[in-house]
């Protein structure tokens, strides 16, 4: 199966040329070795209002499409910003302050993920993995997670008097 790419203008240019010269779908995609449904989809996506396909134009409206297409941080909110920086500061974890702030705020939505990302890619100032979260950026392994999971009792019945064994 061959891997996705986009259009180049390049690409867009030749497409119009083979257009011009009244090369059918199935031509065209031979000669640019893409898909058939791709280039349909490139003429139904990038052609002009009035039913023309022009290179420049075409890649005008890819560039104007990739660039909504990209999902806005959801940090971007001043306040919620604050609030998680403000808590991150107190060494609070990123599970606690989404169980806070999902508490003083039940309408807005909010991710330990989308902290641990703003931290990741150094969205918030003085704050670090290293210096701010618990494990400091390093992942539990196996053998911790059951260290973490066994009972240790407090007294074993080794450490039990020895009149005990005595009794009734």
């Amino acid at each position: 199966m061959q891997s996705y790419s986009h259009f180049t203008l390049s690409e867009r240019e030749c497409l119009a040329d083979l257009i011009k010269a009244g090369r059918s779908l199935n031509q065209i995609a031979m000669i640019l070795q893409r898909n058939k449904s791709s280039i349909s989809r490139e003429l139904r996506r990038n052609s002009t209002p009035d039913g023309h396909y022009r290179p420049l134009y075409a890649t005008t409206n890819y560039l104007h499409a990739r660039k909504k297409s990209v999902k806005k941080p959801r940090l971007d909110d001043a306040r919620l910003k604050d609030f998680a920086s403000v808590k991150l500061q107190e060494f609070w974890s990123p599970e606690t302050i989404v169980a806070r702030w999902k508490m003083e705020n039940p309408q807005d939505k909010l991710s330990h993920s989308t902290i641990y990302s703003a931290i990741k890619n150094s969205n918030f100032t003085n704050i670090s993995v290293k210096t701010h979260l618990r494990r400091r950026g390093k992942r539990q392994t196996k053998a911790e997670k059951v260290k973490c999971q066994t009972i240790k009792p407090v007294h074993t019945i080794h450490d039990r008097p020895p009149e005990i064994e005595n009794r009734l």
